[in-house]
C-alpha cells in the first residue's frame, strides 16, 4: 500500500476543498452576514489549506497506484472532506454541536439532502445555505473528479479512482468515460 502517495493526493484534494469554500465567503460578504460567519470561513479555509499542504508537501518518490489504494483514497477523501467542510456550519456557531454540522456536511457531499435543522431557511445565514447547497452541487458531481482534474499526471492510475468512485457494476474499461 502506497500510503505517501495517498497522503499526497488527499492534501491536494484538501486545497482544493479550502478554494471550495470561497464562493460562500464571498456571499457572506455580499450580503453582509455577521463578522462571525465570515470569520467562521475564513478560519475554515485556512485550517483546511494548511492541513491539505502539510499533507501534500513532498510528493512521493513512488508513485505506484492500483485498485486497493484507489478504494482506499476514496474512503478517506469522503471521510476527510466532511469533516473539514463540517468547519464553517461549527465556527460560526449557527450549528451548535459539531456531530449535527458534520450530518449537515456529510448530507451535502453525499447528495443525501436529509437535514438535522429544524427550519434550515430561518436558523441559517444565507451564506450557510449557499455552503450546504454547494456541498450538494460538489458532491453530486463527484469531488473525486476535482482530484483526476487537478492531478493530470495521474494517468492511468485516476482509472482506479474512478472504479472506487462510480455506483454499480461496471463491465468494460473505464478510459473512454473518464477523457468524456
Amino acid at each position: 500500500m502506497n500510503w505517501s502517495y495517498i497522503q499526497y493526493l488527499i492534501g491536494r484534494l484538501l486545497m482544493v476543498l479550502s478554494l471550495l469554500m470561497l464562493p460562500s465567503l464571498l456571499v457572506a460578504v455580499i450580503y453582509q452576514n455577521e463578522v462571525k460567519v465570515i470569520l467562521a470561513f475564513v478560519m475554515s479555509m485556512i485550517i483546511t489549506f494548511i492541513v491539505g499542504k502539510v499533507m501534500s508537501f513532498r510528493q512521493p518518490e513512488k508513485d505506484v497506484f492500483f485498485a486497493r489504494e484507489g478504494f482506499v483514497l476514496v474512503s478517506l477523501s469522503w471521510f476527510l472532506i466532511s469533516i473539514f467542510g463540517a468547519l464553517p456550519f461549527y465556527l460560526s456557531g449557527a450549528v451548535t454541536s459539531y456531530v449535527d454540522a458534520l450530518f449537515e456536511a456529510v448530507s451535502g457531499f453525499t447528495t443525501t439532502g436529509a437535514s438535522v435543522l429544524v427550519d434550515t431557511l430561518d436558523v441559517l445565514p444565507e451564506s450557510l445555505m449557499f455552503w450546504r447547497s454547494f456541498t450538494l452541487l460538489v458532491g453530486g458531481m463527484g469531488i473525486l473528479i476535482f482530484l483526476l482534474y487537478i492531478v493530470p499526471n495521474m494517468g492511468a492510475k485516476g482509472v482506479y479512482v474512478m472504479r472506487a468512485e462510480l455506483p454499480g457494476p461496471t463491465t468494460g474499461k473505464l478510459e473512454s468515460r473518464v477523457s468524456s
